[in-house]
């Protein structure tokens, strides 16, 4: 299946998107490549009025959504986010109004800690429903997400702080620009393995847009990310 294909399925079907992973798996960059393609979608398809992305990482990282606003508001991403009020996290204003809103196609980025997990929480009532996908991001590259184990702790953690049943996973093996075609089939192939141990299947994978590379194991779609995030040079 093409990449282009996968999002015209989705965007039949679901018009609420949600993005967890844990610290240095690209899940805000994959997010942001979710929310342009899907933003494309709209110009095409007319299934939604316009894509909403909400950046609700409350964990501090180095590399936020909210850093490349402006990128995405140029393709036309309606951007959602706030800012900290001393140490005191704050959830974006209209969140509940456009998963209300059923012309609104709404991303959420958020993070994959535990707090990440309660912050969303609170939308279960939306995010349970048919027409939301909730995607966890993983790079077996990171510490922490190596081997079957710590993925399935990490899982089994979020989905009970936040209420969730259901797990799409997205495959995104990424050691930096140093990254080669054997690193990416080879990380592929591990967290393939890992998800199968916990009897799981990836739904698809993601690669940089420089990463030199024909398409994705075994047919799956691949989406391609252009790196944003290039804190300290």
């Amino acid at each position: 299946m093409t990449i282009d294909d996968y999002f015209s399925g989705v965007s039949r079907r679901s018009r609420k998107f949600v993005f967890l992973g844990g610290s240095g798996s690209g899940k805000s960059e994959t997010a942001i490549a979710f929310a342009l393609a899907l933003s494309r979608q709209a110009e095409t398809v007319h299934f939604f009025d316009r894509v909403h992305f909400f950046d609700m990482d409350q964990s501090k990282p180095v590399y936020r959504s909210r850093d490349v606003r402006a990128d995405l508001q140029e393709t036309g991403v309606c951007f959602h986010a706030a800012y900290e009020l001393m140490d005191a996290p704050v959830v974006p204003a209209a969140v509940v109004s456009c998963l209300k809103d059923e012309r609104c196609c709404v991303l959420m980025d958020i993070g994959g800690n535990e707090k990440g997990a309660v912050n969303i929480g609170q939308y279960k009532e939306f995010l349970l429903q048919e027409n939301t996908l909730v995607y966890f991001v993983i790079n077996c590259y990171r510490p922490f997400f190596s081997n079957a184990f710590q993925l399935s702790e990490r899982i089994e953690t979020i989905r009970g702080l936040a209420g969730i049943k259901k797990l799409s996973y997205i495959m995104n093996p990424y050691l930096g620009p140093q990254m080669t075609p054997e690193d990416f089939y080879g990380g592929c192939e591990q967290t393939r393995r890992m998800l199968r141990d916990i009897s799981e299947e990836p739904a698809l994978a993601a690669a940089s847009e420089e990463l030199r590379i024909s398409g994705a194991p075994d047919g799956l779609p691949l989406l391609r990310i252009r790196r944003h995030f290039f804190y300290g040079g």
